[in-house]
């Protein structure tokens, strides 16, 4: 907990006012978007997660918000096919 919170202070700091991609599995993704909502990690399973979703969120300077939550969208257009 503590190291991702160091290193995402760290990217906010050397990239203010950029948008930031982060890539992680599905538990750390979990507890980061808890230390983001300041949620307790208890509370981490509120936060679904699918195989490449995406979750957007943004920053106002003060707290960050959730805008888009557990977005597979970008999936819909494979052609996949379990035949």
């Amino acid at each position: 907990q503590e190291r991702q919170l160091a290193v995402f202070e760290k990217l906010i700091e050397e990239n203010e006012d950029q948008n930031i991609l982060i890539c992680m599995h599905g538990r750390a993704l979990r507890l980061f978007l808890c230390l983001l909502t300041k949620k307790p990690l208890t509370e981490m399973d509120s936060f679904p997660h699918a195989n490449t979703t995406l979750y957007k969120v943004e920053y106002d300077g003060s707290e960050f918000r959730i805008v888009s939550f557990n977005n597979t969208d970008h999936l819909d257009s494979l052609p996949i096919s379990f035949e």
